[in-house]
């Protein structure tokens, strides 16, 4: 579906910046959203369990 995949973070004393870059196979292919979900989802969880300690 891409031609290319990358994911990039960058962490800053209690900051972590998430982002990510790629490039659609053809204009047809949609926008990667299913996986920006899955993004979200995993940095709510991992802020709850720092929150917690």
């Amino acid at each position: 579906m891409y031609s290319f995949f990358t994911i990039v973070t960058s962490c800053e004393h209690e900051w972590t910046t998430w982002s990510f870059e790629y490039e659609k196979k053809t204009e047809d292919t949609p926008e990667p959203l299913n996986f920006v979900g899955l993004i979200l989802e995993v940095t709510k969880h991992i802020d709850d369990h720092l929150l917690k300690q």
